[in-house]
């Protein structure tokens, strides 16, 4: 493997847990840098209200968004609260496309694709979004 590459094992799906409309990826780094005294932004991709994939964390930099796999996984962030709302179907494409995007490029599979909740107890991904990833993951798998 080359120097700083790191071996990704999984993906993680999260949501922000905060209102679509108002939250940005400088919001979010607002809350990851300021408020919790972290070096940037914790997922390495957020999919923005307007379906938009913004990078957040270059994939070589190890994640802060799942302890139990920030070492060998990509997180990504779908900006909104899914325990109240429910995804837009835009953003739930543009999740897809980029999840299919980086299995392909780091040869893993859909069974590797993963949300917070599995590794840690928490709500995330929100329980109006994780129906809705196993729709998708369900075509795959």
């Amino acid at each position: 493997m080359a120097k700083g590459k790191r071996k990704i094992n999984y993906i993680v799906v999260h949501h922000s847990a905060s209102p679509i409309d108002s939250t940005t990826p400088e919001r979010i780094r607002k809350w990851h840098v300021e408020d919790r005294g972290w070096s940037d932004i914790g997922y390495h991709y957020i999919i923005k209200n307007n379906n938009e994939v913004f990078v957040a964390r270059p994939e070589n930099k190890k994640g802060a968004h799942s302890p139990p796999r920030n070492h060998d996984s990509i997180g990504i962030c779908v900006v909104g609260n899914y325990e109240n709302e429910n995804p837009r179907k835009p953003m739930m494409d543009a999740l897809e496309t980029l999840i299919n995007e980086l299995l392909q490029k780091h040869n893993l599979t859909w069974n590797e694709v993963t949300w917070h909740r599995m590794w840690q107890a928490t709500a995330c991904p929100g329980e109006k979004l994780i129906p809705i990833l196993h729709q998708i993951k369900n075509r795959y798998v």
